[in-house]
């Protein structure tokens, strides 16, 4: 028998849609990449009538340890050590930045290495309305990677001319291993045209040592000043990733920044998410016998693993349980037949572990747009990714589904006032 359109997504279709505090984090590939667009983050602002209160901004990046953001400024010079996550030199920079940018000239440098971020990428990237007539509270993630001297973190309102413009913020990062969150509000509502003519916000490590310095920023956060619940949204995500790309290497994955200690000192910062979607699978028929039963069940096992490394995470740090939602991807070209197989195993999984959910878009689309030839040519860019009208279908079909899960199973108290409740039996 085929999977249902959702399975046991009561709980969390009702926590997304409350209006109460949620976080969620999206574990995917480049089908959920906040890099790439359209996906899932351009879908979810335009179909998903959420309360929102934060959205977390991160890079993908063609990086094996690009995490939630993980990106690392260097100067030349450099020396590379265990570790690091670049080579001598090299600068990958989130959406949004420039590299070899100097804030006090803007034109490039031979000796340093800075991040300039300019808030007219609010209005490509996050759908900027939401800021409007709200101040705004960012927050950066840091560590330090090497080097012993400080660097600077700072804004300035742009006026046309960089060279001469104020600076109206600054803090300064010290050499540390740990992380060191940037956190200011009162940035200027709404969204800046283009250019220099906007707020800015630079990592200047043009200061002190010029040499042998590098930081890596974990993360930027974008949320409502004061705000205290609604939804916030965040991706860990990259093009050609498989489920072993999101498992700690202790694990037998390949990501060396997702091991507990990494996870809690994230998290520390942004916070820990109350909801997890999680949609692979896509890379996964390409490892070795993956549409075979026996791929289908070793990419079982590697889903529970990922399920069991965050719980066991969320129960170290005294965090109650998350909620997972499994996701199964709408069909893709040349796999109609696995993932109906994966649909199976994810629910099987619902059932194995109790803080677990499906959403069954492999069902959904198929049942509501007919055969995958009569819908693939509208909704899809190349057989497998969304185009901009599939990023805003999926992501409403999905919304769908969930508003009907979240009254799905409600008990209706006869209390005399005609109020209604339910009981949620993971931990939130």
């Amino acid at each position: 028998m085929a999977a249902p359109r959702t399975y046991k997504l009561g709980d969390a279709a009702r926590h997304i849609a409350s209006g109460e505090r949620c976080d969620l984090l999206w574990l995917g590939d480049s089908q959920s990449a906040p890099s790439n667009s359209p996906r899932w983050a351009q879908g979810i602002m335009k179909q998903w009538d959420v309360d929102w209160r934060e959205r977390v901004l991160a890079s993908a990046a063609p990086i094996s340890a690009g995490v939630e953001g993980w990106q690392s400024f260097k100067t030349p010079g450099i020396a590379t050590s265990s570790g690091d996550l670049l080579p001598d030199g090299v600068t990958v920079c989130p959406p949004g930045f420039n590299a070899n940018t100097r804030w006090d000239t803007g034109s490039p440098s031979a000796f340093t290495q800075v991040a300039r971020y300019a808030s007219s990428f609010l209005g490509t990237y996050l759908n900027g309305d939401w800021t409007v007539n709200n101040a705004i509270n960012w927050r950066f993630a840091m560590t330090k990677l090497s080097g012993n001297s400080p660097c600077r973190f700072l804004r300035r309102r742009a006026n046309g001319n960089l060279a001469t413009t104020a600076v109206d913020f600054e803090t300064t990062l010290v050499p540390s291993s740990d992380w060191q969150a940037v956190d200011f509000s009162g940035a200027a509502s709404g969204v800046v045209a283009s250019g220099v003519n906007g707020e800015e916000w630079f990592l200047d490590l043009n200061f002190g040592d010029k040499t042998n310095k590098g930081v890596c920023l974990g993360g930027y956060a974008i949320s409502i000043d004061g705000k205290a619940d609604g939804f916030g949204l965040r991706f860990s995500a990259a093009g050609g990733w498989t489920a072993l790309d999101h498992l700690p290497v202790s694990l037998g994955g390949t990501n060396t920044l997702v091991d507990l200690d990494d996870l809690q000192a994230r998290n520390g910062v942004f916070g820990w998410p109350t909801a997890i979607f999680i949609q692979l699978g896509q890379n996964d028929a390409g490892l070795t016998d993956g549409t075979t039963p026996t791929g289908i069940a070793n990419y079982k096992s590697r889903l529970l693993q990922l399920i069991d490394h965050y719980n066991i995470a969320y129960a170290a740090s005294a965090q109650p349980t998350p909620m997972f939602v499994l996701v199964c991807n709408w069909e893709t070209s040349g796999l109609g037949a696995y993932w109906p197989s994966i649909a199976t195993s994810l629910q099987e999984i619902c059932d194995e572990r109790s803080n677990c959910g499906l959403l069954n878009l492999y069902q959904i689309v198929n049942e509501e747009h007919g055969s995958f030839a009569s819908w693939q040519g509208t909704y899809l860019a190349d057989g497998v990714h969304q185009n901009t009208a599939g990023a805003s279908e999926f992501a409403r079909l999905a919304w769908n589904e969930l508003q009907v899960a979240a009254v799905t199973g409600i008990v209706v108290l006869t209390n005399g006032i005609g109020s209604f409740g339910y009981t949620k039996s993971w931990g939130y």
